[in-house]
């Protein structure tokens, strides 16, 4: 009798793809694979790597198949094994939520401080998810909280980023740093402001986290959530004592960002807070050139009803190239805090 037949009924050949297709499967993947280890013993490529690096383990822990991660390890499977980007089983089960795949990796000797290639540890992809099962788990076993990758990233600063406040909580009580930067210029507070997660920036107000802190190009959280219309977060961090004025290294307030990108509801806040509608930056650009600049009427009407120059001049003529500039470099800026990735 043949082991595996198509719909024909012809005998199929046992391929690298044969295998990863039987652990693949959800529903009786375990049955197909303990047939294929049985009856065809060792031509079963166990620590067969397909595309990237990825080893049957990898595939059983991307997509949580418990029984067949087990059936793996019972024939001799590495759970250490790792992938062209070093990522190992443990990273895909923590990365996934996979408690219980999670579980019989570590049990066999996966390592849960070890990091990927850029520097990714277990915990920092179950906290960027919001695993928190997984986070606890790996925190009781010792895993560092502070840890950072190759950006100078850690797991607080990805939970913060993407609203997991059970996460945040955890991460704070066991020893996160509060007040860590990324080298794109990110403290939690930066993240947590960019993306309006306001109970996340309360949790962190209430820790020590400055409202004030400033990044690598002197941009602060008001900076950043004032770019984004993240109206709660602006009145949030101006009643905990954000400046209205602060300018980061270009010499932007965060009115000229809410008047560039056309944001009138955080524009009059920031007037009514004390924003200055004259405040120019390096290039003397002030918020009216800027709304004008990207045509937001709106802007310009509200700004000039509150005392804006209509004749103020730039330092030079080329005003024009430096702001689309500076306007490229904040959409840049925005793109790494939010997705990971360099421009």
């Amino acid at each position: 009798m043949a082991l595996l037949l198509d719909r024909r009924g012809h005998e199929i050949t046992i391929t690298e793809e044969v295998v990863k297709a039987a652990v693949e499967n959800s529903g009786n993947g375990k049955e197909i694979m303990a047939l294929l280890l049985d009856r065809q013993g060792d031509d079963i490529p166990i620590t067969v790597t397909v595309n990237d690096g990825w080893t049957l383990s990898h595939w059983a822990s991307w997509n949580g198949h418990l029984n067949i991660a087990k059936l793996l390890i019972e024939k001799g499977a590495s759970v250490t094994a790792i992938d062209q980007y070093g990522w190992a089983p443990l990273h895909l089960a923590s990365w996934n939520g996979y408690i219980d795949v999670f579980k019989l990796l570590v049990e066999h000797g996966a390592g849960i401080a070890v990091p990927t290639t850029d520097g990714r540890t277990p915990l920092y992809l179950a906290a960027e998810n919001g695993h928190i099962d997984v986070v606890k788990l790996l925190i009781d076993k010792g895993a560092s909280v502070t840890a950072i990758d190759q950006q100078g990233w850690a797991p607080l600063h990805l939970a913060s980023q993407n609203g997991h406040t059970y996460v945040v909580d955890l991460l704070i009580e066991y020893g996160a740093g509060i007040a860590v930067i990324t080298e794109d210029g990110a403290t939690p507070l930066h993240l947590a402001s960019l993306n309006g997660h306001i109970n996340i920036a309360k949790l962190l107000i209430q820790n020590g986290a400055s409202v004030t802190a400033i990044g690598h190009d002197g941009a602060t959280p008001l900076h950043w959530a004032s770019a984004n219309r993240r109206i709660d977060m602006v009145k949030l961090l101006i009643e905990k004592g954000a400046s209205v004025t602060a300018i980061d290294q270009y010499g932007w307030a965060p009115l000229h960002l809410a008047s560039q990108n056309g944001h009138i509801d955080v524009v009059k806040l920031l007037i009514k807070y004390g924003a200055s509608v004259t405040t120019i930056d390096q290039h003397g650009a002030t918020p009216l050139h800027l709304a004008s600049l990207n045509g937001h009427s709106n802007v310009v009407d509200l700004l000039i009803d509150e005392g804006a120059s209509t004749i103020a001049r730039t330092h030079n003529r080329g005003w024009g190239n430096a702001i689309a500039l500076r306007i490229t470099e904040w959409t840049c800026c925005y793109r790494q805090a939010a997705y990971r990735r360099g421009c």
